[in-house]
């Protein structure tokens, strides 16, 4: 399993109040449907942090972001490749030694925390370089410079991420 294949778990995972407003919200499965064999045995709460649970989801965020990137058009793509790039690496490093049964665990089983303030810089401006895509010309070449400036500076062990 690799983050992609976790960002997707994430993606379909069994969140309450992450519906659009005004949509009824889906009923959720009972617990033991996740109940998993890899499960039978109950991670052990020292076993994950509360950092760890937060970097996952960081990873997860960051990784979506660069998603939102590579689907775009020209030169973007790349800058969405360096920022799947850089949540991947983040990921290996700060949850590469914990077994996958347990980093499922408590994804299906803890609600993503508020993001950190370099992560919510990312998002915001992956946005900004979606917007320029659609502005162009002159303005939109401002702006996307600006954005890619501002995502290059605020990723996660951003020498990894370049190359």
């Amino acid at each position: 399993m690799n983050l992609k294949e976790l960002v997707s778990v994430a993606e379909d995972g069994p969140w309450c109040g992450t519906k659009p407003p005004g949509r009824r919200p889906v009923p959720q499965p009972h617990p033991t449907a996740f109940a998993l064999k890899v499960f039978e045995q109950r991670p052990q709460p020292e076993m994950v942090s509360p950092e760890l649970v937060a970097s996952m989801w960081q990873s997860i965020q960051l990784f979506q972001a660069g998603q939102r990137l590579e689907g775009l058009e020209g030169d973007i793509r790349e800058l969405g490749s360096t920022v799947a790039r850089a949540a991947s690496v983040f990921f290996d490093d700060q949850c590469g030694s914990v077994p996958w049964s347990v980093i499922l665990y408590w994804l299906l089983h803890n609600p993503p925390p508020p993001p950190p303030p370099w992560l919510q810089l990312v998002t915001d401006s992956v946005s900004m370089v979606s917007i320029a895509a659609k502005i162009g010309g002159a303005l939109g070449s401002q702006m996307f410079d600006g954005a890619q400036a501002v995502i290059k500076e605020n990723l996660p062990g951003a020498s990894a991420a370049e190359g």
